[in-house]
């Protein structure tokens, strides 16, 4: 939401404060911490954490100003007779089911990578908008961008950072947003950790689901989810730009196209719309900036700033992404929004050119 005020003008200015301070109490272990207990106050907490004391007061005093945490008081309990103000802290329900290690929704792995690369590559910004694609191209990205994605140090990373995304925002899209079953066969290209090609498979078990990627992403999402692949999903490596893909009923492309620029999506939708079987599908499932979104989608405006100094992407309107795959024989292209998720999704036929 744009500023209002000065003060509004400020706190925008020393907003990297909020994610530094979620950031810290992570680290330290605040939030694991303060799962499932009753109320703590800032003494026990950093006794037990090891940090000082005043200093975590004011922290947690920002995480309760954020929403992460609630505080309580408890004047009869004599172990809070010396802390300043008699606060207990403790999760919030936000904070439990997102900042904590052992929640299935848990969005840790995102701060993390946005801990480890994200701050580093954002101070590049100014130059990637006054010089674009040269200056990414040279200086960030590298010829074997892609390849370098997952390597033995940043496995636990760049992957885990989009299995939160699959888990929060992109897998309840797919299976909410539209009915699939009239579809047999199915490919989630792009797929990387698998998990919307689990889901979809589970959910539809008629199916016979194929996650394609990279050929090191695939023998990775092997490794990991060896136990947990469903019977009727099949992993396949290669490049989308160049190999044959499967060709099925139904193409899922889960935050594919905003990593690229129009003549490369180009290629993708072209690729895809040949592998598509007659009478089949696409669906794309990424966050659609649309005017007259603002100023509520602020989270819009900042992945769509996040995917410039990242890859030098961009968020589509959901008439930029129909113009695309209307280009390719793709109709009946109809938009489900999502309203504050990080997921919409466009569900389009193929265009059956004998008829």
């Amino acid at each position: 939401m744009a500023a209002a005020t000065p003060t509004d003008v400020w706190c925008q200015i020393h907003s990297f404060l909020t994610s530094q301070a979620i950031m810290s109490a992570h680290k330290l272990g605040v939030f694991d911490y303060l799962d499932e207990k009753d109320g703590l106050c800032v003494t026990d907490v950093s006794t037990a954490l090891g940090s000082h004391v005043r200093a975590t007061k004011q922290l947690l005093d920002f995480m309760v100003c954020l929403g992460y945490l609630g505080t309580k008081k408890e004047a009869t309990d004599a172990s809070i007779a010396s802390s300043e103000d008699g606060d207990l802290y403790f999760n919030t329900e936000i904070t439990s089911k997102y900042l904590t290690t052992n929640s299935p929704l848990t969005l840790l792995p995102i701060l993390t990578r946005t801990r480890d690369l994200s701050y580093s590559t954002a101070t590049d910004l100014l130059s990637v908008v006054t010089k674009g694609a040269d200056f990414f191209d040279t200086n960030i990205k590298g010829k074997d961008h892609w390849a370098k994605t997952v390597d033995a140090n940043t496995e636990t990373g760049f992957l885990c950072s989009m299995k939160s995304y699959c888990q929060v925002w992109q897998i309840p899209a797919v299976l909410n947003s539209f009915d699939l079953s009239p579809f047999t066969s199915v490919c989630d290209l792009g797929g990387g950790t698998g998990d919307v090609a689990y889901a979809v498979a589970e959910k539809y078990p008629h199916m016979q689901v194929t996650m394609f990627d990279l050929p090191h992403i695939v023998e990775l999402a092997e490794r990991k989810g060896s136990d947990s692949i469903p019977s009727n999903v099949s992993l396949k490596g290669g490049d989308f730009f160049t190999d044959d893909l499967p060709q099925v009923d139904l193409y899922i492309l889960s935050n594919i196209i905003h990593d690229w620029p129009d003549h490369k999506a180009d290629t993708i939708l072209s690729n895809v719309y040949k592998a598509v079987n007659p009478d089949g599908a696409i669906l794309v499932v990424e966050l659609f900036l649309d005017k007259g979104d603002e100023p509520g989608n602020i989270h819009g405006h900042m992945l769509n700033m996040l995917m410039l100094y990242k890859v030098f992407g961009r968020q589509l309107s959901g008439k930029h992404m129909s113009d695309l795959l209307t280009k390719h024989g793709f109709v009946d292209i109809q938009i489900k929004k999502n309203p504050h998720s990080m997921a919409n999704c466009l569900l389009a036929k193929k265009l059956d050119k004998t008829d």
